[in-house]
């Protein structure tokens, strides 16, 4: 009998023929090593491959964990101070608060998740914004819409959810049948625009867009072909 076929694959050789570079990883990868790494020589690395980065560059020029020498580099690429100690203190301390709100954040998403739907609705009446943000991406309707009914939810988070392509054609009627809320031009344009908001509706709204807006919209391919239709005419009759 053949043993070779029982012993486990080695697969260090393979992990080790996988090289990372600085220079074509993504951001996330790269902020994930700032915020974990002691060792100099990683972000000495990843300022020399990223030289033309600016994004990476003024990721190291801030972060508390970058070395006194690399952030003198990155400074000095940006045009910028070095910073004092009293600046490092601060950017430790406003670090160690976003790490702390982070961390409180995902124990909140935890205990969410961990609710019925019943529990879910009834915060979404009375939660505070960071609640109603993690409940407006519920995949049960019956949460958006409880959320919908918060006295406290801002013009902005309607506006992320008119802007959302993917919020539920029951969100999009509350909104739309809204009158304060649709009094705000960013969405009222939003709910126009929406694919799933009736054409009949929508096209309601275009005499009430903006010109530069109407000039964009009949070109935009997002909407449907009745909104993309009437916003041609009322461009080309605005330019008359």
């Amino acid at each position: 009998m053949d043993e070779t076929n029982d012993k486990p694959k080695d697969m260090s050789s393979e992990i080790h023929q996988i090289e990372l570079d600085y220079a074509s990883t993504d951001m996330e990868t790269i902020e994930v090593f700032v915020d974990e790494s002691s060792d100099p020589e990683i972000f000495e690395e990843i300022l020399r491959k990223n030289d033309e980065r600016e994004e990476v560059i003024q990721l190291l020029y801030k972060h508390p964990n970058t070395p006194h020498n690399v952030r003198a580099l990155a400074a000095s690429a940006l045009n910028l101070p070095v910073p004092t100690e009293e600046d490092l203190a601060l950017m430790r301390r406003r670090a160690a608060e976003q790490k702390a709100r982070d961390m409180q954040k995902d124990r909140l998403v935890q205990k969410i998740a961990k609710m019925s739907i019943a529990q879910k609705v009834k915060i979404g009446l009375k939660g505070n914004g960071e609640v109603r943000t993690i409940l407006a991406r519920d995949s049960n309707k019956l949460v958006l819409l409880s959320v919908l009914e918060n006295p406290r939810i801002t013009d902005g988070e309607i506006l992320a959810l008119a802007k959302n392509r993917s919020t539920p054609d029951d969100a999009i009627r509350v909104i739309m049948h809204n009158r304060d809320w649709m009094k705000s031009y960013s969405i009222m344009f939003a709910i126009a625009t929406h694919p799933k908001t009736p054409a009949a509706i929508a096209m309601r709204y275009l005499p009430l867009i903006k010109k530069k807006d109407i000039k964009l919209l009949a070109k935009n391919k997002n909407v449907t072909e009745a909104v993309r239709t009437m916003a041609k005419k009322l461009s080309t009759s605005a330019s008359r």
